[in-house]
């Protein structure tokens, strides 16, 4: 498998916090919905559709992070070799 680029893996971790935000946003619509639904068998319904947004959300987010905080150690590797290469006689 090759090794993606550090753009990649950056649009990569971007487009999973859009689509954890996209999701966090769906779940801030359904609340402000049951405010005005009664108890009903659609209210269970909305509310277990939030615990799966939400679950994704924090999926998406938490994979994003995770990328971006590859990214930082890889490029503070770099960063490290480029000073040990710069201290050498």
């Amino acid at each position: 498998m090759t090794k993606k680029s550090f753009q990649v893996l950056a649009y990569e971790s971007l487009d999973n916090t859009q689509k954890g935000v996209d999701y966090l946003i769906q779940v801030e619509e359904l609340l402000q919905a049951l405010k005005n639904i009664s108890k009903t068998k659609n209210y269970r319904e909305i509310i277990e559709e939030i615990i799966e947004k939400e679950k994704i959300a924090v999926e998406l987010i938490s994979k994003a992070t995770l990328i971006q905080r590859q990214l930082m150690q890889n490029q503070q590797k770099t960063i490290e070799n480029l000073i040990i290469d710069l201290s050498k006689p």
